[in-house]
């Protein structure tokens, strides 16, 4: 195949690249994070690689897309599901800094430098998504009253995705994140009850292949857990006298009762995806499907830091009934690990499968 052919056969990849991107790196750190649960940080490192060269490909599969077919960036930016999609690029990039902090926690050191600067430039793209879907895409669907995607929570609450892997950046100091998640988290409660009733009021204008971007919906509130106990409970640099006891466990019990709950809608939810495609005749593999990635990842790691943050609580208070909470998120956090990594499987082998036949134009028997 000659390079030219090649590079065009980028221009129909579609975003759900960085959307699988990013829930492989956010199952990649899952295992990490479970690993370090069961006091084996460094087995969670390494375990932790096989994940993340293919955060690494698909992210780049979506760049070169765009650097082979800029005019397909700006068409895409004027596309209400594709621009809310987008933001999954600048999350990939976040989890990717972490892994690269992980490697060393030194403040001088290159990994840090490294994981520092790329963590500065996914929130500033962030940002610019953020704003740019704010004005020109969410307001002026809600304004002509069109069909709204449970993915708009991707470009509005995405930010606190830095959060998660922020214990492995030092070289930035953690009440940037806390400023993060409190930013993240207000845009949250405010878009919350607006898309909710959009997604609900709007569901029977939804395109039948589009359905599984509901899935999103579930994200945030997990996203916001997973946040909140790593950058107030579990960062080995918080500022713990600013923030009074009673605030941190109202937030504590809150997130981590959403969070849980909106785990087990999803997981119905999947079910109920497959069986509306099986009715609907939409049998064969879609990568809109990859909407169910990350919302599954980041269910389990909000489980974990959960179960973490009640173990480092309870060593001030050695509670019997948190030792049994600390075992049961255990638990939880294992089994949706499972769950999570079969689905994830599934989508990663299509999505090779996927990469493979657009790349090379290969067609089905």
């Amino acid at each position: 195949m000659k390079l030219l052919e090649f590079k065009k056969n980028f221009k129909s990849l579609p975003i759900a690249f960085t959307g699988l991107a990013l829930g492989i790196g956010g199952l990649g750190n899952c295992y990490k994070q479970l690993f370090s649960l069961n006091n084996e940080p460094q087995i969670g490192n390494w375990v932790s690689c096989a994940f993340f060269p293919f955060l690494i490909m698909f992210v780049l599969i979506i760049f070169f897309k765009y650097a082979f077919h800029f005019h397909e960036l700006k068409k895409d930016l004027h596309n209400p599901l594709t621009i809310s999609l987008m933001p999954t690029f600048s999350m990939s990039l976040m989890l990717l800094a972490g892994f690269i902090g992980m490697w060393d926690t030194n403040i001088t050191s290159p990994c840090q430098i490294s994981a520092a600067t790329l963590m500065i430039l996914a929130i500033a793209i962030q940002f610019v998504l953020l704003f740019y879907f704010g004005k020109s895409i969410f307001y002026n669907h809600i304004k002509k009253n069109e069909v709204v995607y449970g993915s708009y929570f991707v470009p509005t609450v995405g930010l606190i995705t830095s959060c998660t892997v922020s214990g492995n950046i030092t070289a930035i100091p953690n009440i940037f994140f806390q400023v993060i998640w409190y930013l993240g988290y207000f845009i949250f409660i405010v878009s919350l009850p607006i898309i909710t009733y959009l997604v609900l009021f709007k569901i029977d204008k939804l395109n039948k292949e589009h359905y599984p971007t509901i899935a999103v919906w579930f994200a945030p509130a997990n996203l916001s857990c997973a946040g909140f106990y790593q950058v107030f409970i579990l960062a080995a640099n918080k500022q713990v006298d600013i923030y009074p006891q009673t605030f941190l466990d109202v937030i504590s019990i809150l997130t981590t009762m959403i969070g849980f709950v909106t785990t087990i809608l999803l997981y119905f939810f999947i079910i109920r995806i497959f069986v509306h495609r099986f009715n609907h005749n939409l049998k064969g593999f879609s990568p809109i499907l990859c909407s169910l990635s990350f919302p599954c990842a980041i269910g389990v790691t909000s489980m974990i830091f959960t179960a973490r943050a009640t173990r480092k609580i309870n060593k001030d208070f050695n509670l019997t009934f948190l030792n049994d909470m600390e075992n049961m998120f255990g638990v939880i956090s294992v089994i949706f690990c499972a769950i999570t990594s079969i689905i994830i499987l599934y989508l990663l082998i299509n999505m090779l499968v996927f990469a493979w036949k657009s790349l090379f134009k290969i067609k089905n028997n």
